[in-house]
């Protein structure tokens, strides 16, 4: 915190976001909701930077009961900004704009 203490920024990349998000979870046991709550009020605090399409993920509401989920969501978010489609193999994914699920493949 000393880096954000003396009026500097941490990056925030959105490996990290979704990470701390599952950890939230798994090692807290914290709700999906109240973890993407900690994790909107963290991208508006001065000193945190994350992603553009992080802050605006985070801000819509029940993140948390969304399928597909937040991890899947911000990956998609940043193909979106990118204006690249995304594959999937998911075929929730298909509810989300420029998706195409992959047909027939296979995952070990």
């Amino acid at each position: 915190m000393d880096i954000i203490n003396s009026g500097g920024h941490c990056a925030v990349s959105d490996l990290v976001v979704t990470k701390t998000y599952f950890a939230l979870q798994h090692h807290y046991k914290l709700p999906k909701s109240e973890a993407i709550s900690a994790l909107a009020a963290m991208s508006v605090e001065n000193g945190f930077v994350f992603s553009p399409a992080a802050v605006t993920l985070l801000q819509k509401h029940n993140l948390g009961r969304a399928n597909p989920g937040f991890a899947d969501r911000l990956i998609h978010a940043e193909y979106h900004a990118s204006s690249f489609p995304m594959l999937s193999c998911e075929l929730t994914a298909a509810k989300l704009p420029q998706v195409e699920v992959i047909a027939g493949a296979k995952v070990n």
